[in-house]
């Protein structure tokens, strides 16, 4: 893809060699965080969700509208841009987590912004018996996945991340022990912790199996 020359690092600056994604695959960043690119995914997922399931037109919306929002959410917290392959054209960036002191504010704003569908969510559902046995469990399971969503994913972005690039900067040989920069460790890390983000859905499939539409 085509970068931002003077904002983005270019190709061996700074022992950067590009944008690494998920370890241990590679994607540019101006194809990943692309409005376009998620459109397009979200094509074939439809698809299958339509042949084996008959989804209806709102849940179809509903997942393209959740493959879009990643690069729609980068704009305003990060960058990403609309057109996929060139960040030097419909790039979009409000850059907030650049924004220090906003750091609290974005860290509620993202608890409510993953709190207010998860009640949307439970809003169109109800136990599948009132007997005690079964309402526990759906209370424990509820806050499983809040305990997990805020202390483990939030926190592992907003406090492990920012401690762990002070630490390695601060006290690691540069370059080769750059945290963040693009080489097999930190990319292997990075990977590791997003991959641990989805912990969050295991309480959320035995929710599933305890309530009914």
């Amino acid at each position: 893809g085509v970068w931002l020359q003077g904002e983005d690092f270019m190709p061996g600056e700074q022992g950067f060699g590009g944008f690494g994604a998920l370890f241990a695959a590679y994607v540019d960043i101006s194809w990943s965080h692309s409005v376009q690119l998620m459109a397009i995914v979200s094509i074939p997922i439809v698809a299958f969700m339509w042949a084996m399931y008959r989804i209806r037109a709102k849940y179809a919306l509903a997942i393209f509208f959740a493959c879009i929002s990643h690069p729609l959410l980068d704009m305003v917290f990060h960058d990403a841009n609309f057109l996929m392959g060139n960040r030097a054209r419909t790039r979009v960036s409000y850059n907030l987590w650049q924004i220090t002191w906003l750091g609290p504010f974005l860290f509620a704003l993202e608890v409510l912004m993953a709190y207010v569908p998860y009640r949307m969510w439970l809003r169109t559902k109800k136990p599948i018996t009132d007997d005690k046995n079964t309402l526990a469990e759906i209370a424990k399971w509820k806050g499983v996945f809040w305990q997990i969503s805020i202390t483990h994913n939030m926190a592992s972005w907003y406090i492990a991340s920012p401690a762990m690039q002070w630490a390695f900067y601060r006290h690691m040989p540069q370059p080769e022990w750059a945290f963040g920069a693009d080489n097999l460790w930190s990319s292997a890390i990075f990977a590791a912790t997003l991959w641990s983000w989805t912990i969050a859905l295991y309480p959320l499939r035995r929710l599933e199996a305890l309530l009914v539409p």
